[in-house]
């Protein structure tokens, strides 16, 4: 990357550090000004011209501070210890002769440069140098001169030994007297971000450690992180340009990669629409995942000995909650259970595809038995929308169903189901309120089929393969037109867990029931629950005014 040239969001800047005794005026210490979408080498030209024109403007305001040779040498040679290692870095690949003639002809255009004395070319890498010295000098003075052509020379040197060593002499030393003495190690060749995506990726599929939705996810963000960083080195990548990502990540649209119209725009474009108020930003949630996919990334490399330390510890701090967990879904009031259980759905719908629509026909399929396990029981949709119908069953003579499922890759393509955690697993009696309703000759007749999905309308949706998903979305649509807003089907989850906490006073109990963890040492030592106690647990998750009468419509 060409000094005064800055790559953010996707889109190229020229700055320049602008003279203290203008601060004041101008009302700012860098002069930032953000060049047309183009490719990098336009980028750079663009730079060095911008860079020329306002050497010319400042020439009067420039401080010349004295700076003496051996400084002048010193800085010289830092600097060509740096093209070594970029020299080296663009080389790390395997012997070939295009590159090899490559090297050539750049060598020999370094070479023209110094013949005639075009101090003007490295003008850009000195204004660097000096600002990074916390040094001023007047563009054009001698000493500025000098520090140029020094540069020139370093960057011929570094290109011949570094060339030499692209073709397998590791002899070559500095012929330049400037330079005597300062060889410089070549690096061991580290990986690009861009390699190292991919080895990660391999690394963790063959490992089976991925649902395909965390996949999905993971790829989704480090394309993102490779679109941001370019080709770099992987042992390049410090605080600085994870902040940068980070602050990209922010800017990121809601709809990206969902919305046809957003598809065909580029990053840049995108974080401009954001910017201008057109489109929505992500949420915390979302740029929280971004960057525990980058942490996962860079904790791997680290493992690796790629890196001498992730870069992404200390960056990222998650908003803190403003409101309590309990807030964040809303459960139903008994009002709004009640428009539920009488819409057309149980009270009679127009046809078997119009659910919401009144009419006559009364059909108890998958729409009709969906909000009654989940409202009368603590499952999530997804745990009940993939059982089985041979996961229903009798045992201790109480009618149930076992909520089971992988956790890893390998687990959920053996089951053919996957839940949240090994807690997930559990058996959950069937609330009285769904047998009195006919579920027990629904499962007679189902019972011919067992190893078939007991919701067998639904399909396996999104790149997480959720068989709830059609249905959470589109019944979240509908509600609305019967007038009930500011809840989800998840919601009805913690309604039900709710109710539960309302009737049953055994937190060990209700947990198990529910799928969450008891605490450290009562995971360890609790082996189950009582069935007999677990079917009075939830029989007694009950709502004022609801019942099977109800529920028909008697």
């Amino acid at each position: 990357m060409a000094k005064h040239l800055l790559l953010k969001t996707g889109r190229f800047y020229f700055r320049r550090r602008i003279p203290k005794r203008l601060h004041l005026q101008l009302g700012s210490s860098d002069l930032v000004v953000a060049l047309p979408a183009c490719s990098q080498r336009m980028a750079v030209q663009m730079a060095r011209k911008a860079s020329a024109r306002f050497d010319l403007i400042l020439l009067t305001d420039m401080t010349d501070k004295s700076i003496d040779r051996a400084k002048l040498h010193q800085i010289i040679r830092k600097e060509f210890e740096l093209y070594l290692k970029e020299h080296d870095w663009k080389n790390r690949h395997e012997f070939d002769e295009e590159r090899d003639e490559r090297n050539e002809k750049l060598l020999e255009g370094g070479r023209e440069l110094l013949r005639y004395k075009s101090w003007q070319d490295a003008a850009v890498n000195v204004d660097l140098a000096l600002r990074d010295e916390e040094l001023e000098l007047e563009f054009g003075s001698p000493e500025y001169k000098e520090l140029a052509m020094g540069f020139l020379r370093a960057n011929v040197e570094a290109m011949r030994i570094s060339a030499a060593r692209f073709r397998g002499d590791y002899t070559a030393k500095p012929e330049d007297p400037l330079f005597l003495g300062r060889y410089v190690e070549p690096e061991l060749e580290t990986l690009s971000v861009a390699d190292a995506c991919e080895q990660y990726i391999t690394d963790r599929i063959a490992k089976r450690g991925w649902r395909k939705d965390q996949q999905k996810e993971a790829r989704n963000t480090l394309k993102l992180f490779q679109e941001y960083v370019g080709d770099a080195r992987l042992a390049s990548i410090d605080k600085r340009k994870v902040n940068g990502f980070s602050d990209l990540v922010h800017l990121l649209p809601v709809m990206r990669g969902k919305s046809n119209e957003l598809r065909g725009l580029n990053t840049s474009q995108l974080v401009e629409l954001v910017k201008k108020g057109e489109i929505q930003a992500i949420g915390p949630t979302t740029v929280g995942k971004h960057m525990r996919n980058l942490n996962a990334f860079f904790e791997w490399a680290l493992r690796r000995a790629e890196i001498p330390a992730n870069p992404c510890v200390g960056v990222y701090e998650p908003q803190r909650a403003t409101h309590k967990k309990s807030d964040e879904v809303n459960g139903w009031s008994d009002e709004q259970l009640r428009i539920l259980f009488s819409c057309p759905i149980y009270h009679g719908r127009k046809s078997e595809g119009r659910r919401f629509t009144a009419g006559t026909m009364r059909i108890k399929d998958d729409w009709y038995w969906m909000p009654l396990f989940l409202a009368f029981h603590p499952i999530r949709p997804e745990e009940i929308a993939q059982i089985q119908v041979a996961d229903i069953f009798m045992k201790e003579g109480v009618q149930g169903f076992q909520i089971e499922g992988g956790v890893t890759a390998d687990e959920i393509d053996l089951t053919g189901k996957k839940v949240k955690n090994v807690l997930a697993r559990r058996f959950i009696p069937i609330h009285h309120l769904l047998l009195e309703l006919g579920l027990e000759q629904i499962l007679s007749a189902k019972k011919r089929t067992p190893d078939e999905r007991f919701f067998s309308s639904f399909k396996a949706q999104g790149h997480a393969q959720r068989y709830s998903q059609y249905f959470c979305r589109f019944f979240n649509e509908q509600i609305k037109g019967l007038g009930i807003s500011g809840v989800s089907t998840y919601g009805l989850r913690h309604t039900s867990i709710t109710a539960l906490a309302q009737n049953c006073h055994d937190v060990t109990l209700r947990r198990h029931l529910q799928g969450h963890a008891q605490g450290v040492q009562d995971d360890r030592y609790i082996k189950g629950v009582s069935v007999t106690a677990a079917k009075a647990a939830i029989d007694s998750i009950q709502y004022p005014g609801i019942d099977a009468d109800f529920i028909r419509g008697a």
